[in-house]
C-alpha cells in the first residue's frame, strides 16, 4: 500500500466515524422524541 492509498484509508476511516456518530446522535433524539410525544400522550388522557 503506497503513500496516498493509506491517507485515503484513513480519511475514509475519519468520515465513517463522524457519520457513526452522527447516526448515534440522531438515534438518540430520536428516542428522546419518542419518549416526549409518550408522556404528552399521558398526560392529556390524565386531563380528559
Amino acid at each position: 500500500m503506497n503513500y496516498e492509498t493509506g491517507f485515503q484509508l484513513g480519511v475514509m476511516e475519519a468520515r465513517m466515524k463522524k457519520m457513526r456518530k452522527q447516526r448515534d446522535e440522531y438515534k438518540k433524539q430520536s428516542d428522546e422524541l419518542i419518549e416526549d410525544i409518550a408522556k404528552l400522550r399521558e398526560r392529556i388522557k390524565e386531563m380528559e
